[in-house]
């Protein structure tokens, strides 16, 4: 009897396993390591936005509990024409709020100051631009029993005080 060679045909495993992959996927590999990045990034930018607008909440709460407190006083400031302007406080807190509609920019080089009378003396409480026709809402810490007055000046950024705008009596 002959032999026949018996001839097994072989698969190269080694061959299969280092044969490069796919050119879509790859594009398929980046992409999904794209979007995880996309996502955790606006993740982070929407966690800080949030963050921020709880930080102006909580800050805006104590003023609008003061401007409901039905102890809180409402001082109009008056002397220019057109100037729509609200001193709202409430002695026994030590918290007021100044409220301006409208009052117009000051010019450049120039600002606002608050500025709280008594006949001993006065004490600036604020410095603020105002330009804007939106409300502009200023917090105020004082303890507004011992001033008579507030007044708001025009003031030069690098100089003293002028003659005020603005006027109320407490």
């Amino acid at each position: 009897m002959t032999r026949f060679p018996v001839v097994i045909p072989t698969i190269s495993l080694r061959r299969k396993a280092t044969a490069a992959a796919p050119a879509w996927l790859f594009c398929v590999a980046l992409l999904v390591v794209e979007i995880v990045l996309v996502v955790a990034i606006m993740t982070a930018a929407t966690h800080q936005n949030l963050a921020t607008i709880y930080a102006r909440i909580a800050a805006q709460e104590p003023m609008l509990n003061m401007l409901n407190n039905a102890s809180a006083k409402v001082v109009p400031l008056t002397g220019r024409s057109g100037a729509v302007v609200r001193l709202v406080y409430d002695s026994a807190q030590k918290r007021g709020v100044l409220l301006i509609a409208t009052l117009g920019d000051p010019g450049d080089e120039f600002s606002y100051r608050l500025w709280m009378v008594s006949r001993f003396g006065s004490r600036s409480a604020w410095a603020f631009d105002a330009g804007a026709e939106d409300l502009t809402v200023i917090p105020i810490k004082a303890d507004f029993a011992l001033y008579d007055r507030v007044a708001i000046f025009v003031e030069h950024r690098n100089s003293s005080r002028s003659a005020p705008i603005l006027f109320g009596s407490l």
